[in-house]
């Protein structure tokens, strides 16, 4: 933790904003249901079947949009994309669940797992990116679960208190501002989705890149021994 503290600071605070969205994450996942039926007094049945059609989208869009930052890379399209997804969409979303009809729900739910399907398909990988493997782990876990905790375990108190209060949309401004703080710090992120084939995810890793190096010359070694046999 000493190391990890001293030595980089910066890759600790893009990882907490990589982490930050998990705002509008456990918004959408626990509370959208109830949120619908307290603030256009939907039926909550209906409201956790649509919901579960918002999450078969995410799960086809979480390894697709991952295995398009292998081919594309990962800072330019993801996770910004899908922040800038959230900013745009979180109050026009909450503000359509006014009109009733049980499309009109599933429409909301859908839309906003999309946009939380692009960050979320990619910014484990780029957390894991930003740290050499001595202090991965440490790394990792030090800006997730503090984050996790302050923004995503408090999300949905937070969320009701603001309905319970009757300012139901302050819900979506909530979000939205995390969501743009966590955007500044992403376009600070290096790029890291290559075509190269790296057997890392680390790039700036001084071990595995001195393993490669190893395993660069031992293969070069052994085509000249082939090549100089008679």
């Amino acid at each position: 933790m000493r190391d990890l503290l001293r030595e980089h600071p910066k890759a600790l605070l893009q990882a907490a904003a990589l982490s930050a969205p998990a705002v509008a994450y456990y918004t959408w996942a626990t509370l959208l249901p109830t949120y619908a039926k307290l603030t256009s007094g939907r039926d909550l049945a209906s409201t956790l079947a649509g919901s579960v059609i918002g999450l078969a989208l995410l799960v086809v869009i979480v390894p697709v949009c991952g295995a398009l930052s292998d081919r594309l890379g990962r800072r330019k399209i993801f996770p910004i994309i899908g922040a800038i997804g959230m900013i745009v969409l979180f109050y026009p979303l909450l503000l359509l669940l006014n009109q009733p009809g049980f499309g009109v729900y599933v429409l909301v739910s859908a839309s906003g797992w999309v946009v939380l399907a692009i960050w979320q398909s990619v910014y484990p990988t780029i957390q894991a990116e930003l740290f050499p493997a001595s202090v991965r782990v440490s790394g990792i876990g030090f800006a997730h679960q503090i984050v996790i905790a302050v923004f995503g375990g408090t999300a949905p108190l937070i969320a009701a208190a603001f309905v319970g209060a009757g300012h139901p949309m302050y819900v979506a401004v909530y979000m939205i501002a995390i969501v743009a703080l966590s955007l500044i710090v992403y376009f600070t992120l290096p790029e890291t989705g290559s075509r190269a084939g790296r057997v890392t995810v680390a790039p700036a890793d001084p071990e595995v890149l001195e393993g490669e190096h190893l395993l660069s010359e031992t293969a070069h070694g052994g085509i000249q021994a082939k090549g100089a046999r008679p």
